[in-house]
């Protein structure tokens, strides 16, 4: 029964038929001019994971997780700082929205957006100024992030084999 229900779970994780993948890159080009903070998005998966970045290309979130970029004035941070979550004090701002998969119908395989940061009034604003689409080639599997879906199916086998070995003893 419980590998029923893990696996009517992973499906809904599954791409719908008729769409495809698509490689959606954010960018930041104006980084250098906010040279004394540090910028962090979180979260990046579903309930966890910080990603600090110092390039213009902003880190994926997890396509379910609801991130919000923030940003920490470098002389502010904890020295050694290793949580799991921005520090007390970040400014934050929203996090643009990751497009990950289009109908077939569109043949894009790439679209790379780029924005401009602001920090003004405690808040980080993100203004777009480019989208660029394209139908080249997605990164290699593996630059991409790991779908958890693919991890149940495996969770599960492992679950009713442990049952049955104990059962047997």
């Amino acid at each position: 029964m419980l590998l029923v229900a893990l696996l009517g779970f992973a499906h809904a994780d599954v791409m719908p038929e008729g769409y495809h993948g698509v490689d959606h890159r954010i960018y930041i080009d104006n980084l250098a001019d906010y040279g004394e903070y540090q910028f962090f998005v979180y979260p990046t998966a579903v309930g966890h994971g910080m990603a600090v970045f110092n390039s213009s290309e902003m880190p994926h979130p997890y396509k379910f997780a609801q991130a919000w970029l923030y940003a920490v004035l470098k002389t502010e941070m904890p020295a050694n700082y290793s949580a799991d979550t921005p520090p007390a004090g970040a400014l934050s701002g929203n996090m643009p929205g990751f497009i990950d998969q289009l109908p077939d119908s569109d043949p894009t395989k790439v679209i790379e957006t780029h924005y401009v940061v602001s920090i003004a009034g405690g808040n980080i604003v993100l203004t777009k100024t480019s989208e660029l689409k394209s139908t080249g080639e997605l990164k290699p599997t593996s630059e991409r992030p790991l779908d958890y879906w693919l991890l149940l199916p495996g969770l599960a086998l492992g679950i009713v084999a442990g049952y049955l070995v104990g059962k047997k003893h």
